[in-house]
């Protein structure tokens, strides 16, 4: 299943394609300014993502959608294929439910720019094994590892450890 935004469309709603699990492709117009949280969370069949190349918000990299300068991770394509993930260090904030549900992703490292990681961001990923959460993560939202049955090791770089919050 395919989905093409129209032109007029200038936001996307939190969750509001969520477990569409038979969605493969969206097509994104150059207006789209704004995609809410967990817009995307357990769609696994989503592999292709086109971003209009008149779009000066959004971009694609390797699976992952960000705002144009590429400091939120705003979601990663449960259909990309690829079992490991490492963050950019130009990302600072990530959206809930970015990662939800993703059946393949094995191995994350996250920026060591981020402060503070989300609940539910890495929920129901089942074959995740390995987090690493960089040294500048203060907090970590209620969840973010809720139902990922895989997990074997967490490695958290920071002296402190983050303090769990209900975010």
């Amino acid at each position: 299943t395919s989905v093409t935004l129209p032109k007029n469309v200038i936001t996307l709603d939190d969750f509001v394609f969520s477990g569409c699990d038979y969605l493969s492709k969206v097509t994104i117009g150059e207006n789209l300014e704004r995609i809410g949280e967990g817009v995307f969370a357990g769609c696994n069949s989503l592999s292709t993502l086109l971003i209009d190349e008149d779009n000066p918000y959004l971009k694609l990299k390797k699976g992952a959608l960000y705002d144009a300068k590429g400091e939120t991770l705003i979601a990663y394509l449960g259909g990309y294929g690829a079992d490991t993930y490492n963050m950019p260090d130009t990302v600072k904030d990530i959206y809930k439910c970015s990662f939800w549900g993703n059946d393949t992703i094995e191995y994350v490292h996250l920026s060591s720019y981020l402060d503070s990681i989300p609940g539910y961001a890495f929920s129901n990923c089942t074959k995740l094994e390995n987090v690493t959460i960089g040294s500048n993560v203060e907090t970590i939202g209620t969840y973010f590892l809720n139902g990922c049955t895989g997990i074997k090791a967490i490695y958290v770089l920071s002296e402190t450890p983050p303090t769990v919050s209900n975010g």
